[in-house]
Formats: structure tokens, sequence, C-alpha cells
């Protein structure tokens, strides 16, 4: 789910190019999108009642969801044809469309009928996921309501996003049959794609201005902590002491951090640090940092046992495109479908 500069947004999921095919063009979407976990449902929640465009079994689609499903697509094609091609475009735009919604209905009703559980915990990792994006929960609250939802609503199509996700990779695993061997092998050869990324261990002082006048005052404090810890204070007892930070209480203890996880102006000095090492007061946005670097982890490998879900997922998106274009057109023959349009 994409939140550009904090806006929510519900993403469609049929963003489609030129294909020729519709089936070759969905086996694609479902590998990559379903099988990985990144397929997004956009669904109407009009208190009208729409006109249905299409039946399948016992659910309707209705007009307003294939609008909203169709938006992203039209504005793609809008922007490179006109005239007549424009028209074609649209018109196969459209069919594509009402067809992928169907075959989604289908795979959803399917998870439905094996009873596909999910637990409460996997839909608020995804809630987790969003609301992080937000500076405060009201932020996000707003954002989902500005988009027409409840977070009853919204926690609904996570679950079913999460069912046909899982209802996805039950069945491609079954007929897949990805052996230990085949995940081996495949680690042998990428093992290069398997390495975990160098990191340090930091503590961290945290001098911070009461006001952005006091900025000369913080830094003159942050040069007498400096002093101190250079004749031989204890790292963790002065950062309970001065520390403005979030970790004071902890000795500043922040743990291993990666390349890119602290301020641009902390990384260029902590990872140019020896083990041991404190480092000179550091200017950032909010204070003056003073850094000790406590150990080092290089960047290795992963051990195969870390990797092997990885690596079976993989495997797995290898070979479902036949298996999912089986499967698809099973479900179809068995299935009431009518097209009112």
């Amino acid at each position: 789910m994409k939140i550009p500069n904090h806006k929510f947004q519900i993403p469609n999921k049929f963003q489609i190019s030129n294909s020729k095919t519709r089936f070759g063009y969905w086996n694609l979407i479902i590998i990559w999108c379903l099988v990985l976990g990144i397929w997004n449902f956009t669904f109407c929640y009009a208190e009208t009642i729409d006109k249905i465009v299409a039946v399948v079994n016992d659910q309707t689609i209705t007009a307003s969801e294939l609008e909203d499903a169709m938006k992203p697509v039209a504005q793609q094609i809008t922007r490179s044809y006109n005239g007549k091609d424009l028209e074609q475009k649209l018109s196969q735009a459209r069919r594509d469309v009402i067809e992928r919604i169907i075959e989604e209905k289908l795979i959803l009703q399917e998870a439905k009928s094996r009873k596909i559980e999910v637990k409460s915990e996997e839909i608020e990792e995804m809630l987790g996921a969003i609301r992080s994006k937000f500076p405060n929960e009201t932020a996000f609250l707003d954002a989902i309501k500005a988009q027409g939802l409840s977070l009853w609503q919204l926690k609904k199509i996570y679950k079913e996003q999460i069912m046909v996700k899982k209802m996805v990779r039950q069945y491609v695993r079954a007929k897949a049959n990805i052996t230990p061997k085949q995940i081996l092998d495949y680690y042998q050869s990428n093992v290069g794609q398997y390495k975990s990324s160098p990191g340090v261990d930091i503590s961290q002082i945290l001098i911070r201005p009461k006001a952005r006048e006091y900025m000369s005052r913080a830094q003159k404090t942050a040069a007498q902590v400096t002093q101190l810890l250079n004749m031989g204070a204890d790292f963790s007892t002065v950062a309970k002491k001065y520390s403005e930070g979030p970790n004071a209480q902890d000795g500043g203890n922040m743990g291993f951090v990666e390349r890119g996880a602290m301020a641009k102006e902390i990384d260029d000095v902590i990872f140019n640090m020896k083990e041991g090492q404190i480092s000179q007061p550091i200017k950032t946005s909010v204070g003056f940092a003073i850094v000790r670097v406590n150990s080092i982890k290089e960047a290795q490998h992963k051990p195969l046992e870390d990797v092997k879900e990885d690596i079976e997922l993989r495997l797995l998106d290898e070979t479902a495109k036949t298996a999912l274009h089986s499967w698809i057109a099973e479900l179809k023959s068995k299935a009431f479908i009518q097209v009112k349009e």
C-alpha cells in the first residue's frame, strides 16, 4: 500500500499494461502480487444500490466497484493514446478488469469454502505498517474516514486479502511440491543474494537545545560531556544523567543499527569509527549526539535456515504460472458467471 506524504489511499490492484492476453497478465499479477503478499483490495462501500455489471456465483460486481478499479487503468491509457485507439484500449481494459475481478472473487470464495483462517495478529500487523506512515492515530483514522471507510471495514479488506494470499500459497505449494534439495541448490547458486547488512551496536547521548536560540548552549554542554567521557567517565552513567534521547535510562544503548537507520550526519561518523571509540559531538536537526560504537557486525552470509522460506517462495513463483492458470480455469468451469454488459 503506497501512502505518499502521509495521505492514506486504498490502492487499486488493477494496474495493467497493454497485455495481449488477459490470462497471461493475470498470471503475472497473481504470481508477483498474491504470492508475495502485496495484492491490495479495493471494495465499494456505497450506500446506494449500484448497477450490477456481473454475477459470480452468489456475489455481484457493481458498476461503482468496476469504475473504482478502472480509474488508474484509464489514467494510464489516457496518457498514452487518443482518438479511436483510446476508445479501443479503454474498452479492452474494461473487459480485462471485469475478468480479473471475477477471478479475484472466485479465489476468495474458494478460500472461504476451505475455511482459511486469518489471525487477528496478522491483520494488526498490516494495520501497523500503515499506522507507522502517519504522525499519530488521529491522522491515521482521519485518513481512513476520508476514503469513506471505517476501521472495521479496512480490517475486513485486509482479512480477505490475507485469505486470498494464503489460499494461493496453499494451492501452489501442493502443486509445486518444492523439495529441500531444490531449496539447497537455489541457495548455493545464489548465496551472494543472502548477505546480512553490516551494522554497529551503539550507545548515544543526545543533548537537545531548549529552543532554537539555545543551540550554542547545547553545543557547550555536549563539549563538556565529551570531556567527561574522555577523562574516563562511564558512558552509561553519563548518558543516564545528561542524555535527552529515547534510550537515556538504558545508558543510551541503541542496539545494532544498519546504515540508514540513523540521521545521515550520525551515519557518516559511526560507520567510520572503530570498536570502543567515542565520537565528538555530532550536530543534527534535534541537537548534538555523542555516540560510542560498542561493537561492529560485518556483512556475512545468512544461514540457509534463515532464508529457507524466502527461497521456497521464489521457487513457488517460478512454478506458479502454469498451476494457477489451470486452477483458475477449473474454478471458472464450476462457477456460475454472468456478465451483464
